[in-house]
C-alpha cells in the first residue's frame, strides 16, 4: 500500500510535469518563428526562459518596493473616506475609522487601563447607542485592577491545561502570566436597540516562552465583562 501511495503521488507529479513541458516547448517555438530565428525551438526556449526570469525580477521589484506604498495609499485613502468623528462629554472628540463589519476603531484614542494602553473598538457600533459605548468603557475603567486579576487567573487555568511551564519546568505563577502579558484592544458591545445590556471584552496573548515558542499557541485570549450583571466569561480564541 506504501508503494501504491507513492507512485500515485509520482503519476500525479508527471502529469503536471510533461503537459507543462509540452506547452512550453510549443510556446517557445512559436516564439522562435515568430522572431523568425533559425532554430525556433532552441532559441525560442531561451527568449522565452529570459522573459520568465525578466517577469520574475519585475514582480519581486513590484512587492518589494511597490506594493507597499500602494497598500499604504490604499489604506489612507480607505480610512479617510470611512473616519467619523465621536463626541462624548467625558471622553471628548475622536476619530473612529469604520470597517466593513461596522465596526468602529479608534484612530486617536487608547485608555491607560491598568498600566497597559489598549486600542478602543466599538463592535457593530449604532448612532442611536453611542453613549452607552462610552459608558461601557466608563465602567471597566472603574476597576481596571479588579478585572485583569480575574483575567490572570482564568488565563493560568488555560495555561495549566495546556502544559505550560517557566524555564525551570514548573507551572506558570500569576504573577509571571502578569509579566508576560499584553492586553491588545477594549471592544465594546451593545445589545439590539440597548436592550440587552452593554459587553466589553478585554483582548490580548501572551509572549514567547524561554525556548521562543508561542504560548497557549499563539491564540488570543478574552474576557467578557457584563456591565448589567458584573459577570465575567472567558475565552480562548484559536486562530
Amino acid at each position: 500500500m506504501k508503494y501504491l501511495h507513492l507512485a500515485k503521488k509520482i503519476i500525479k507529479l508527471f502529469a503536471i510535469i510533461i503537459p507543462s513541458v509540452i506547452i512550453y516547448m510549443f510556446i517557445s517555438v512559436a516564439i522562435g518563428l515568430g522572431l523568425g530565428l533559425e532554430k525556433p525551438l532552441k532559441e525560442g526556449m531561451f527568449v522565452l526562459f529570459r522573459g520568465i526570469g525578466i517577469l520574475i525580477i519585475i514582480l519581486v521589484i513590484f512587492l518589494t518596493f511597490l506594493y507597499p506604498p500602494i497598500a499604504y495609499w490604499r489604506n489612507s485613502r480607505y480610512e479617510k473616506k470611512n473616519t467619523v468623528m465621536l463626541e462624548d462629554p467625558k471622553h471628548g472628540t475622536h476619530a473612529f475609522v469604520k470597517d466593513k463589519s461596522g465596526h468602529y476603531k479608534a484612530l486617536d484614542y487608547m485608555i491607560p487601563f491598568g498600566g497597559y494602553l489598549p486600542t478602543i473598538c466599538f463592535k457593530d457600533y449604532q448612532e442611536i447607542n453611542k453613549e452607552l459605548y462610552f459608558r461601557g468603557l466608563d465602567y471597566v475603567c472603574k476597576m481596571p485592577y479588579q478585572i485583569l486579576n480575574t483575567f490572570y487567573l482564568f488565563i493560568k487555568e488555560s495555561c495549566d491545561t495546556q502544559g505550560e511551564k517557566d524555564e525551570k519546568g514548573y507551572p506558570l505563577s500569576v504573577q509571571r502570566i502578569k509579566e508576560e502579558f499584553e492586553l491588545s484592544s477594549i471592544q465594546v458591545s451593545v445589545g439590539v436597540s440597548g436592550n440587552y445590556g452593554t459587553y466589553v471584552t478585554l483582548c490580548g496573548c501572551l509572549g514567547l516562552d524561554h525556548n521562543g515558542e508561542m504560548r497557549l499557541g499563539g491564540h488570543e485570549l478574552s474576557l467578557t465583562v457584563d456591565c448589567k450583571t458584573d459577570v465575567y466569561s472567558y475565552d480562548l480564541i484559536k486562530k
